[in-house]
């Protein structure tokens, strides 16, 4: 009969006995298998792919299998057989000589005459964590060196002396303990310590820079810094080991380059910083954000979070030969950010574009520079994917017009981007985008939005058309590299013949590891829905653990929540039956999930002066909590707590009109407060006009200034805004546009300019 032998994602093999017979197969569970000593059979990377055949002729079936970078092994059974598992031996790799230069997978060369005999030699990181060194034995027939058989780079003294390599471990990589087998060493190499000897400056996986130290010829792996210089550092919000470090923390795979960038003669370090910013460490010490764009910000090369960070390689050279130190970053092949020099302290490299044709990257791709026609020119080296590595000499490389060349960012042009951003805000330079392009619903609406350690995360209802039975909440998420595609989170649905609409997702994130919440609501209208509630465990990309809250308990009705400091968390709400009428929950929050029982407060109004719904909240620095209301009285009307939410003041009226649109507020962090509404009056008090969506600030929560328009358009819907401040400080604002998308909004606050905006409350032409 035949057995069922596979391999893993890691490195072992499960064997499957078939304990039925050839024709009816039954399989045994399965068991490792062991060599000759007892030990677990395992190759030397993961990803493994076995192959059963008698190798040697000696009637057993032997394994060859492939590695996770391309090597083959041959693993052969001994002939024996014990407890009826048989018995293999360790894998032993074949060899052949290279048509082409290769080490491992995702190779990432550095060249430099590392045996000091006047040529130079070639140093590769690959998957594996290690690092090789490939000899230069002189020039070959094409020109270009002739390379010894690669040597690994061995670290310790004596009998401890064992090739150098660094792994994720058992506890895995920022994507799992999966990648337990991975290193992705990428590396630079210089005198680090001073000593006359060159070191090796490296990072991993594990995503902090250390090196590893010449001495007396042999290396000695250890910190970047001495503990006692330099204060902790803290990983990225997303990773999951949150322990500070005195190491040189950075994003995985990614390149720490060691040259004297700043000319005090002294080596620095350039390398990515925890959130993927470009920095300077000069002489190794704290990051610095050095390095701006065109645009005059700040040069972030990656955007993503946990696993979609990291994976830049760089290469610090002074590419055009004009005395300053260019930036080349992995692309297709190699991008080409010129230094053009300095702007108000900072160095600004400007993307110039790739320096050949060739696509080598697939999943990613390394650039070096080399000089081994020693003519002082820097020439192109590029470690690709397949762990080939490419070359490409200068005069080959693409060329590009003075005008690609140039790039400055002085003061006036710094003015006039700002005000090109500015678009319809008034006052504030924004960036703005929609959430999707092609969806599968007709009209959404009513959008939310929450930072996680991974990024941002934004949730709305969507479908035919509001109230329709097909009306789902979808959510998207945003980790630095754009919207991901929209996805169905929750429908109405009761039973096979059953089907409600969904309302008002609001989307909460606890501190610390918490799951993130999603609350919404179910039911055929608001005056009968019922609010309900869900979880994601990875920070929005998925939601389980359904539940429906307690009957007459909403939830956060539209706006978001507010964390009291004892952890219970403050929900505004409101009902829709018998006159507009607000009220507020409490629940105790404990670690990741909702304790206690909920508390219903109020309503605080009977509809008689205000309908009201829907409360948003600001936090004062004497402890009180205001909030805000939507009303059908064509105002925005207020109340206030002073003893965290137990009792609300009576509702009054602002200086505010409120078109009987959704609002939505929120405390800065130095204070202040920001509004987002629609300035327009209700016209004949129905459903209210929204074709002007405004932006207000207050230092009392009372007495409001305008700031920006963020929409201008008559006859148009937009409607429902969200607003958050994210962890740098910045302000996101989504909201619904013309029910078709959901806009996000971006700015710094601290560049808010006031100024006046003309009375449009009584617009015509608004359409109800």
């Amino acid at each position: 009969d035949l057995d069922l032998l596979c391999g893993e994602f890691l490195d072992g093999f499960n064997y499957f006995e078939n304990i039925g017979d050839r024709t009816n197969p039954q399989y045994a569970a399965s068991r490792r298998i062991l060599d000759p000593d007892g030990s677990p059979v395992r190759m030397h990377v993961q990803m493994i792919t076995p192959n059963a055949v008698d190798w040697d002729r000696d009637g057993d079936m032997d394994l060859v299998v492939g590695d996770e970078d391309g090597r083959v092994a041959l693993v052969e059974h001994t002939g024996d057989v014990r407890n009826g598992l048989p018995v293999f031996e360790q894998p032993a790799y074949f060899q052949q000589e290279a048509e082409a230069l290769k080490f491992g997978a995702l190779a990432t060369p550095v060249a430099y005459d590392w045996d000091e005999d006047g040529d130079e030699d070639l140093l590769c990181g690959n998957t594996a964590g290690q690092i090789g060194w490939f000899e230069n034995l002189g020039s070959g027939e094409n020109g270009l060196p002739k390379w010894a058989k690669v040597k690994l780079l061995k670290v310790g003294a004596g009998q401890d002396r064992q090739p150098f390599r660094v792994t994720a471990g058992k506890s895995g990589s920022i994507q799992g303990p999966c990648e337990a087998k991975w290193g992705y060493t990428t590396f630079s190499v210089g005198d680090w310590d001073s000593d006359g000897d060159a070191d090796i400056v490296y990072n991993s996986i594990l995503a902090e820079i250390r090196c590893l130290r010449s001495n007396a010829g042999q290396l000695v792996d250890g910190p970047l810094r001495s503990e006692e210089d330099y204060p902790l550092e803290q990983p990225p919000a997303w990773h999951w080991n949150q322990q500070p470090s005195h190491g040189s923390l950075t994003q995985w795979r990614t390149t720490p380059c060691v040259m004297d960038f700043d000319g005090d003669s002294k080596l620095d370090l350039v390398a990515l910083d925890q959130q993927g910013y470009l920095t300077l460490r000069p002489n190794g010490g704290a990051a610095k954000r050095s390095f701006i764009d065109v645009d005059g910000k700040a040069l972030q090369l990656s955007r993503g979070s946990c696993g979609s960070s990291g994976r830049v390689k760089l290469c610090v050279v002074d590419w055009d030969g004009d005395g300053r130190l260019d930036l080349l970053v992995n692309s297709e092949n190699a991008a080409w950010y010129r230094n053009c020099g300095q702007f108000d302290g900072k160095t600004l490299l400007k993307q110039v574009g790739n320096l050949a044709q060739r696509n080598i990257a697939g999943h990613t791709s390394s650039p070096a520079v080399c000089d081994f026609d020693d003519d002082g020119q820097p020439d192109l080296l590029v470690g690709s994917e397949d762990g080939r590595i490419y070359h490409a000499a200068h005069p080959d490389c693409n060329a590009f017009t003075p005008v690609a060349l140039t790039g400055s960012v002085t003061p006036e042009e710094q003015t006039k981007l700002a005000d090109s951003q500015v678009a319809s805000s008034g006052g504030v330079a924004i960036e703005e985008e929609f959430l999707f392009g092609s969806v599968p619903f007709a009209e959404c609406h009513a959008s939310t939005i929450c930072e996680t350690s991974r990024g941002l995360v934004a949730a709305w209802f969507a479908g035919t058309r509001e109230g329709r039975k097909d009306v789902a909440i979808w959510v998207s998420y945003n980790a630095g590299k754009g919207w991901s595609r929209p996805i169905v989170v929750a429908d109405g649905v009761q039973h096979s013949s059953l089907r409600y609409p969904c309302w008002n997702p609001v989307l909460y994130q606890p501190p610390g590891n918490s799951p993130l919440m999603l609350f919404f609501k179910v039911g055929p209208s608001p005056r009968e829905w019922w609010g309900e509630v869900m979880f994601s465990y990875d920070r929005g990309r998925t939601f389980t653990d359904r539940r429906r809250l307690p009957e007459g308990i909403d939830g956060p009705v539209r706006c978001k929540p507010l964390l009291l400091e004892d952890g219970t968390l403050l929900c505004g709400s409101s009902t829709e039956y018998d006159g507009w009428r607000v009220h507020f929950e409490k629940v105790k929050l404990h670690r990741e999930s909702i304790t206690g029982a909920w508390e219903r407060i109020g309503p605080i109004n009977d509809a008689t002066k205000f309908n009201a719904i829907q409360p948003t909240f600001l936090s004062h620095a004497d402890g009180s909590i205001q909030a805000l209301c939507r009303t059908k009285e064509g105002v925005i009307a207020s109340t206030t707590s002073r003893d965290q939410g137990a009792t609300w003041s009576k509702l009054k009226a602002t200086s505010l009109p409120n078109p009987n649109s959704g609002i939505e507020s929120v405390t800065l962090a130095d204070g202040r407060h920001l509004l987002v509404y629609n300035h327009l009056d209700p016209g004949d008090g129905s459903w209210g006009r929204r074709g002007l969506l405004n932006l207000a600030i207050s230092s009392d929560g009372h007495d409001w200034t305008p700031v920006g328009v963020l929409e201008n358009e008559k006859g148009s819907e937009f409607s429902y805004p969200a607003m958050i401040q994210s962890a740098d400080g910045k302000v996101h604002i989504i909201y619904t546009h013309r029910r078709k998308n959901i806009k996000h909004v971006t700015f710094d606050p601290s560049t808010i300019k006031l100024f006046q905006v003309a009375d449009n409350s009584n617009q015509a032409g608004q359409d109800d």
